[in-house]
């Protein structure tokens, strides 16, 4: 569910972002015994490295920037990103399901009332 200032909610929590909400989401099912990592050196280290701060924002996983610096991993962490993002599907169809809905009213830009023609 989407709040006003950007932050994604899930259970009460707050997110800083949809990336951190992904992992988050993603680690509780791993904890939960729902998903299976296979035997990757690689992804388990880049899955290992990550850890969740708490901003004004909301939770926040650490910065693609900060993972690949030297002193954390030293490299993108593409094949965690990879397979979090995976499994993003299953997470917002199950979000979408207890979402609000938007709100839906005579309240449109008027750019989107124009036409235009390209």
């Amino acid at each position: 569910a989407w709040e006003e200032e950007g932050a994604q909610s899930m259970r009460g929590l707050t997110f800083a972002n949809l990336r951190s909400q992904l992992y988050y989401h993603f680690a509780e099912k791993v904890k939960r015994g729902e998903i299976a990592l296979p035997d990757d050196p690689d992804l388990l280290a880049e899955l290992a490295v990550m850890k969740f701060y708490v901003t004004r924002q909301g939770i926040a996983v650490m910065s693609k920037d900060e993972i690949k610096s030297a002193k954390v991993l030293g490299r993108s962490p593409d094949r965690a990103d990879s397979v979090v993002y995976a499994f993003a599907s299953d997470f917002m169809a199950q979000s979408t399901r207890t979402a609000a809905r938007p709100r839906v009213g005579k309240r449109r830009s008027s750019l989107y009332n124009e036409r235009k023609d390209f």
